[in-house]
């Protein structure tokens, strides 16, 4: 059995030398280890004398898909999730609520960002497509992915024709005088329904 890092066969042969000569360095994209020996696996690359075959791992924000790299780099730059090193195919997508801060090479979760306060938004491999307000009645805070309903005794003052609408609870307006307003009311009448007399809420 040959030290790691070597081989008794020698590149582009299908056998041995002899049994005890261990002289020749594994090959570039190849390892030479008691577990392993073969060609480099996909998310990892290979260098002349690799011992093992996790020793090298692709390039944070890249996806080495097949075998036998030989470069951190050799790999595709990862788009619409984010890879870390040693990622043989698209890892990861961020949470709902979040995006990507980067179209490409994202590596990490620290690359997620949560979505804008005020908004509901529709993310598409790792970016927003579509935005819209928070809904009539509701407050968001960022990455909400759906309004939260204002709390009874206060309503949302947002127009539907707004780009964004509350923020947190604190946005939700006291309900007026004269008006009743259960949970998810808003100042368009959605929600609103003068039922009773009430003071300041």
């Amino acid at each position: 059995m040959c030290p790691r890092g070597f081989t008794n066969v020698p590149a582009g042969s299908l056998t041995s030398i002899t049994a005890n000569d261990c002289s020749q360095v594994c090959a570039v994209n190849q390892v030479c280890s008691p577990e392993y020996s073969g060609d480099c696996l996909a998310g990892r690359y290979c260098l002349d004398g690799t011992e093992s075959q996790y020793q090298y791992a692709s390039a944070p924000g890249y996806e080495i898909t097949s075998t036998g790299a030989t470069s951190p780099s050799a790999g595709t730059p990862c788009t619409g999730t984010y890879c870390p090193p040693g990622s043989p195919t698209k890892s990861a997508s961020c949470p709902a609520g979040y995006r990507l801060d980067v179209t490409s090479k994202a590596h990490s979760q620290s690359n997620c960002v949560p979505n804008d306060a005020g908004t509901i938004s529709t993310v598409t491999n790792g970016q927003v497509t579509s935005q819209a307000a928070c809904p009539l009645g509701s407050y968001c805070p960022e990455a909400s992915t759906t309004g939260i309903p204002c709390e009874p005794g206060t309503y949302s003052a947002k127009a539907a024709s707004d780009s964004s609408g509350p923020k947190t609870k604190s946005e939700c307006t006291a309900c007026p005088s004269g008006s009743f307003c259960p949970a998810g009311s808003s100042s368009d009448g959605t929600g609103s329904v003068a039922l009773q007399t009430c003071s300041g809420g």
